[in-house]
């Protein structure tokens, strides 16, 4: 894998390819390994983005969602599956 296709895939970029919502310095993304959910914060200077929360059910993601940003959890994450798997 070339340089360039690493750091595509690095979930700390602003341009991570398996973002699922993002809001303001919020965002959640699937981890790459598709074995969890993640909310992360945009650093203050650059475009780099920092895991806040980690997180293998729905419920959790909209809790800690609802939590770190003070916003009800958007439609995104209640149509996502209950378990990051889809088995419950």
């Amino acid at each position: 894998m070339n340089i360039e296709a690493r750091n595509r895939l690095a979930e700390s970029a602003d341009d991570y390819p398996h973002e699922i919502i993002r809001s303001n310095r919020h965002r959640v993304i699937r981890c790459r390994n598709g074995i969890q959910w993640i909310i992360q914060r945009r650093r203050a200077v650059g475009s780099q983005w920092d895991g806040r929360h980690y997180c293998a059910t729905r419920k959790a993601l909209i809790e800690l969602w609802q939590a770190e940003t003070g916003e009800s959890g958007p439609a995104a994450l209640a149509s996502l599956p209950i378990t990051i798997t889809g088995v419950a």
